[in-house]
């Protein structure tokens, strides 16, 4: 087998890569650049959201459009179609 490079991501701390079985997509964050990224298997896309802090983990939801995401000030629910942000514990 030969690795293929498919995002040249480019993080400076590139971490939590994570698998989302209901659409075909990988999410991952750069926690030094505040963002979040989704690359889909299907096309190639490539979708970054610059966050107002620091995103050290994050989990899928039942809900394929958010994200739950643990920030440096707390935790949030992320909706990542309107690109907003719930505080859930600050």
């Amino acid at each position: 087998m030969k690795a293929e490079l498919l995002v040249d991501a480019r993080a400076r701390l590139g971490e939590c890569a994570l698998w989302c079985d209901l659409t075909g997509a990988l999410y991952w964050t750069d926690i030094e650049n505040s963002t979040l990224s989704r690359w889909y298997a299907a096309d190639g896309r490539l979708r970054q959201w610059t966050l107002p802090e620091r995103v050290g983990s994050f989990a899928l939801c039942h809900e394929p459009s958010q994200l739950l995401l643990g920030l440096a000030s707390g935790i949030a629910l992320f909706d990542l179609e309107r690109e907003a942000l719930t505080p859930i514990v600050r």
